[in-house]
């Protein structure tokens, strides 16, 4: 096959076999810039300085280099590497004549021989041995000439292109079949993407369209059906020599590619060993030896990394002086941080074991603080603070934690009271609030912002509320470092310091509207009041034709404004928000009983029961849902009939009565939006 099909490197009839290797650049020259022809003639202006151009570099000095004797120089350019021999043909008229002449092609040959092992492949017939140098050592792209980027080489075309040239001048193969056939087509020399780059995915192939146009007209010039297959034979068979040479270029280039990633690598080792002897010269060379992880070495601070890709001179090094002296305070700083944590983290553990067996001698659905909360109570936090940096807690410390942890309790409930007053304060915006009574006030909820739905809690149930000490997705290890620390190692925190318990003036305007229709005054009323009093609700906007009217209990009503799908939008319509609506007593008193009896045929209702574990056990503590729990009373405590003392609801559980269908409905015309 001749070179026009094959490659982008093309000669003519008349030059040397030589000539066509491209020069230094592959980009136009840009001609001279006209003369004016009325100007031209002009005498040229005179000044007093000579008016000639000032000559760059040491002009001629390769001049006396071609003049030397052919076997000297011959024997001075055997020495040289391919490259060398084509990058100096590009420095004048005369070593270009010289090398480019086809009686250097030994010397290029011998050249190829100078090259580290392994050799690349043999020239190729197609290309002679300058074009085939261009093609293995160059990096420019054949089409705009610029070496930045990823550059792409389809070895079996010849060429090289840049990612941005792939859909310029080569066109994306398809899964249409080329008029010569699929055989010889998979043979058509293209690039094939290792690697996304940027709007072409992996494994998207460009052929070259030149090779392409040329196959088809070949092909389509052919008229007799012997003859194209003729034609088709010789041409897979010359083009399968060119794919094999190719795909021995293409592993000769991985090598070489590995090969030089490793010599930069090992330079830049051995430029992080310079800075690590740098470091120990400032006399950080034991704490140095301390660094273990490797995101604490060095050589990862982003200046030290920049200098590294250069040479490190006296003066780089100490411009890094400052730099690696703060980046070693740090690190000794971190590393005692760490042993710190550590002792830390045995002491805690310690105080939890005797918090725990304090815990399991406790009742039912007490209140107790969390280990956190522990430590940080004044007795508790004196102990730590009077042990030294490397001294775990003794027995005797243990011990007076043990004895004082009745009181320890009550004073963080009165801690916790305290916060939770300040809370409600602002739930309760202007109107004055008594710290001594707020917290038993009927119209007195908190709200948590981290429960899927709301969850509306009284005190003292919200001082065992799961989310008010736990962590959260997006809780980070910011803040005081009690706090970092029991975040990274005990995933905890303290009561509340993400700030999701709150008061909403909004919820205490609801239950006010409540606490009137039962008859009360919400100034005064608490919420035993409401309880004794037992106000049954409807809501009639929820009321339905086919199962009846929706009653509840007060604290039912709250959770069923604010925690249901139909009435906790903001943006319901006008006939769907809740307007609670006072039962008379004759049908309260109906209604009581039954809701009772709805709260036990749910509790013994399998599917109601698959996610609700929150009862437990008074007994033994155990937790689970009402099924499992009595099933655990008939096997572990031999008791056929538990009582609702036995199997209560958990302290951080709804425990609510279910909203209740009272029959018979309201009549439609009574319902505006009734839908049933």
């Amino acid at each position: 096959m001749g070179k026009a099909p094959l490659s982008y490197l093309e000669t003519t009839e008349d030059e040397s076999m030589y000539s066509d290797v491209p020069t230094t650049s592959t980009k136009p020259v840009r001609g001279r810039k006209r003369k004016n022809p009325e100007t031209a003639t002009k005498e040229p202006k005179v000044t007093g300085r000579a008016n000639a151009k000032r000559a760059r570099g040491n002009r001629g000095i390769l001049k006396e280099l071609v003049e030397m004797p052919l076997d000297v120089l011959f024997e001075i350019f055997g020495c040289l590497e391919p490259i060398d021999l084509l990058q100096l043909s590009w420095t004048s008229k005369a070593l270009r004549a010289l090398l480019m002449n086809r009686t250097s092609a030994s010397l290029w040959r011998q050249t190829f021989q100078n090259l580290p092992s392994p050799h690349p492949p043999e020239c190729p017939d197609d290309l002679n041995e300058p074009q085939y140098t261009e093609l293995l050592f160059r990096k420019a792209c054949h089409f705009c000439g610029k070496s930045i980027g990823t550059i792409h080489v389809a070895w079996a075309a010849r060429l090289r292109s840049c990612t941005k040239c792939l859909d310029i001048h080569l066109q994306r193969m398809g899964f249409e079949i080329k008029p010569y056939g699929h055989l010889l087509q998979r043979l058509l020399p293209r690039i094939e993407l290792k690697k996304k780059y940027g709007q072409h995915k992996r494994g998207t192939a460009f052929a070259c369209p030149k090779i392409d146009r040329a196959w088809i007209d070949q092909y389509e010039s052919i008229d007799s059906t012997s003859a194209k297959r003729v034609w088709l034979e010789e041409t897979m068979k010359r083009q399968t020599v060119i794919e094999d040479h190719a795909k021995a270029c293409e592993e000769w280039s991985e090598i070489v590619q590995r090969r030089l990633e490793g010599q930069k690598g090992k330079v830049i080792d051995d430029r992080r060993e310079q800075v690590r002897e740098y470091i120990r010269d400032l006399g950080w060379g034991e704490e140095l030896d301390l660094l273990k992880s490797w995101h604490d070495r060095p050589e990862r601070i982003p200046i030290v990394d920049r200098a590294g890709r250069k040479e490190l001179t006296d003066s780089v090094l100490g411009s890094l002086e400052q730099p690696l002296i703060t980046f070693m305070e740090g690190a000794k700083a971190r590393r005692l941080d760490s042993i710190h944590m550590g002792i830390a983290s045995k002491r805690l553990n310690d105080l939890r074991a005797v918090r725990q067996a304090w815990v399991e001698t406790l009742p039912a659905n007490s209140i107790y603080p969390t280990s956190s909360e522990l430590m940080r109570l004044p007795f508790v936090k004196d102990i730590f603070d009077n042990l030294s940096k490397g001294e775990s807690l003794t027995e005797a410390n243990l011990e007076s934690v043990r004895l004082e942890l009745d009181d320890l309790n009550v004073e963080w409930q009165e801690n916790i009271k305290n916060e939770l007053v300040e809370i409600a304060s602002k739930g309760y915006e202007d109107d004055p609030v008594d710290p001594e009574t707020v917290l038993t006030l009927a119209t007195t909820f908190f709200a948590c912002k981290t429960c899927y739905r709301v969850r509306l809690l009284r005190y003292p149930n919200i001082l065992m509320h799961k989310c008010a000490t736990t962590l959260d997705w997006q809780s980070s290890h910011e803040g005081e470092p009690e706090a970092r620390f029991l975040k990274r190692h005990f995933q905890e925190t303290f009561w509340n310091a993400k700030g999701h318990i709150v008061c909403e003036p909004a919820h205490r305007a609801f239950v006010v509207e409540l606490v009137r229709l039962a008859g009360l005054d919400p100034v005064t009323a608490t919420a035993g009041d409401m309880d004794a009093v037992d106000p049954i609700f409807e809501c009639v906007p929820c009321n339905s034709v086919t199962k009846g009217r929706a009653t509840m209990s007060w604290k039912t009503a709250v959770d069923h404004r604010f925690a249901s799908d139909q009435h906790r939008d903001s943006t319901v319509t006008v006939k769907e928000i809740f307007k609670p609506v006072l039962l008379d007593e004759s049908e309260a008193s109906v209604v009581r009983p039954r809701m009772r009896e709805e709260k036990e045929r749910k509790l013994r209702d399998e599917e109601y029961n698959c996610y609700r574990n929150g009862m437990v056990c008074t007994r033994c503590k155990k937790t689970g849902n009402f099924l499992l729990l009595w099933k655990h009373f008939r096997e572990e405590h031999k008791i056929s009939n538990p009582t609702d003392e036995d199997i209560v609801p958990g302290i951080d559980s709804a425990s609510n009565p279910p909203l209740y269908r009272h029959w018979p409905p309201r009549p439609a015309d009574e319902v505006e939006g009734d839908d049933d």
